[in-house]
């Protein structure tokens, strides 16, 4: 089971839904009063209110256009998962342009954590991949 801030609301719906009592739930995440307009207790369903935010921040669609990304730190995390869709690319025999990711940490092998993955993956994108990194904690 996972628990933090970002679940509360998810598993008070849970409990709604599967009639569990939880004494120690925060009344902020309770789903009754207001809320329970949007519980249907024929159905036993209740309607979510969803908004998807529209984004420019994703790869260009022409592969062969270069990528270069900077990810200091935690800043990282979004451009792992374009290094690895262009290294699929590139496995299925797609050409593409050049992809560079700026990296920076304190220390490489306490804040790293991508490293082994990072590696594979440059190592897959071959001449068309280039890992640049920095560790400020490091002489």
């Amino acid at each position: 089971t996972v628990y933090g801030l970002a679940t509360n609301y998810i598993h008070q719906v849970h409990r709604k839904l599967n009639n569990i009592e939880h004494p120690d739930t925060s009344p902020y995440y309770l789903y009754s009063g207001p809320r329970d307009k949007y519980y249907d207790d024929t159905t036993n369903t209740i309607k979510f209110a969803i908004h998807v935010r529209n984004t420019n921040f994703k790869l260009p669609k022409n592969l062969k256009i270069p990528v270069v990304m900077v990810g200091p730190g935690t800043g990282v995390a979004p451009f792992r998962g374009f290094v690895i869709e262009r290294a699929k690319y590139k496995s299925e025999g797609d050409v593409i342009g050049d992809t560079v990711l700026f990296f920076g940490c304190r220390k490489r092998d306490e804040d790293f954590l991508y490293a082994k993955e990072f590696d594979e993956l440059f190592s897959a994108l071959g001449e068309n991949g280039k890992l640049i990194t920095a560790f400020s904690r490091e002489q």
